[in-house]
């Protein structure tokens, strides 16, 4: 029986594709990849020369019956790669893999580098469940859906991936929004590799002060969000941030700007927003 290989390939550093992965890719009969020019540089650094079949997104559906059939014809092995990283997470495989399985092909994975699992293992935050999101959404009102579907989770981390020109915008909504802390991984184990972590709007400041930052590619875990009751609700909330930031003046013996500064460091699951709110509400109390 023929197989198909699922291959994960370096998302920056050659030196992360495995041995296993060179073997297979020079053994079978012919590669599927996202990008040939792409692909041909990696089997060339290695002195590979076995033949490419372009699959990507905008051929996925008619190629990959052409592919299956040419599998089950041949009886060759194939491969299976994208451009970077692990094929099938935000990236082509799925509908291949799925004609593979119905046509009774073996399917095997060949793992290596994914950027989401290499974010979450450098963003320092013990998680019991994460949800991949896959791209931030670009429109207010799907942003804003993505927050509601964050905060009716049950899972505490979240990772996504975002295009380095909406990076800065993105991380300001989220600040504004949500709150928790980041971990924003630019072009993960390349040249240029660079690591945000804090809270929302601490990472947000860092990455306006990096006249670089809207270059690469972008992972980012979000961990520990505010998570805010639907509308309506009349969940108690034991403890207002009113009352936290009460607590922050007498505990620190400062003023409310400070007091205010000094919170959103120690809570950054609490927004932005709702801090600032708070001291409003505060301020008018006080004035009453």
């Amino acid at each position: 029986m023929s197989t198909l290989y699922v291959i994960a390939t370096p998302i920056g550093n050659l030196g992360d594709i495995s041995q296993r992965a060179l073997d297979i890719m020079g053994s079978v009969g012919f590669i599927a990849c996202e990008d040939t020019r792409q692909t041909s540089k990696l089997l060339a650094r290695f002195d590979i020369k076995t033949p490419l079949v372009a699959y990507h997104k905008f051929n996925e559906y008619d190629k990959g019956d052409s592919i299956i059939d040419r599998i089950l014809s041949t009886g060759e092995d194939a491969a299976l790669v994208t451009d970077a990283g692990t094929p099938c997470i935000s990236d082509p495989g799925s509908i291949l893999v799925g004609k593979a399985i119905e046509a009774g092909i073996d399917v095997y994975a060949i793992p290596g580098a994914c950027a989401i699992i290499s974010a979450l293992s450098i963003c320092g935050h013990p998680f019991i469940e994460f949800a991949f999101m896959g791209f931030f959404p670009r429109e207010t009102k799907d942003k804003r859906a993505f927050i509601s579907k964050i905060s009716s989770s049950s899972a505490d981390t979240f990772v996504f991936y975002e295009s380095p020109l909406r990076i800065i915008d993105t991380v300001e909504f989220i600040s504004n929004e949500i709150g928790g802390n980041l971990t924003v991984c630019n072009d993960m184990t390349k040249l240029h590799e660079k690591i945000y972590r804090g809270s929302a709007s601490d990472v947000l400041n860092e990455l306006k002060e990096n006249e670089n930052a809207q270059k690469g590619e972008y992972c980012v875990v979000l961990t520990s969000p505010q998570k805010r009751e639907p509308q309506g609700s009349v969940a108690d909330k034991s403890i207002s941030v009113e009352a936290l930031l009460v607590d922050t003046l007498i505990k620190e013996n400062t003023d409310i700007k400070s007091a205010i500064s000094i919170l959103r460091k120690q809570r950054p699951d609490i927004s932005k927003r709702d801090i600032f709110d708070a001291s409003i509400n505060l301020k008018n109390i006080f004035n009453s």
